[in-house]
């Protein structure tokens, strides 16, 4: 009986345990997930060292593992960032939304695009960071 209890109460207190810091993003992108297929909309919400985190709007089944080719569109860059994701987890919407929201891990993307992406995610964090101790915001 000790174990069963310890097993549900693992189960209600779980926690993240996460290896890498994760920064918060707000960019638009496409997801590709075949060549020749028209591209779905998605948004990039986090991305850490090994991963990203996104909401893409779709009405087709995704599925663990499957492999997504994400195009991100940086306001201040002419041409968008290209990352190739390995799906790892998928928060599946409620009936009528479309809405998925998904993580995975980063199987390749270029290491100068996923610098300039990091460098928009710090100035993000540094922005709000001056925004909440600068004492003269609101003058």
């Amino acid at each position: 009986m000790e174990i069963v209890n310890r097993v549900c109460a693992e189960g209600k207190y779980r926690r993240e345990n996460r290896k890498f810091l994760r920064f918060s993003l707000s960019l638009s992108a496409e997801c590709h997930y075949n060549n020749g297929e028209i591209p779905g909309q998605c948004r990039v919400v986090n991305i850490c060292d090994r991963g990203l985190g996104c909401e893409i709007e779709t009405n087709r089944a995704l599925r663990y593992g499957q492999n997504v080719l994400i195009r991100i569109i940086l306001p201040d860059k002419p041409l968008p960032l290209s990352a190739l994701l390995t799906l790892q987890w998928i928060k599946i919407p409620l009936e009528g939304e479309m809405v998925h929201r998904v993580g995975g891990q980063l199987l390749y993307m270029d290491m100068g695009e996923k610098s300039q992406l990091m460098q928009h995610a710090y100035a993000e964090v540094l922005a709000g960071i001056s925004k909440k101790t600068h004492p003269y915001r609101d003058v």
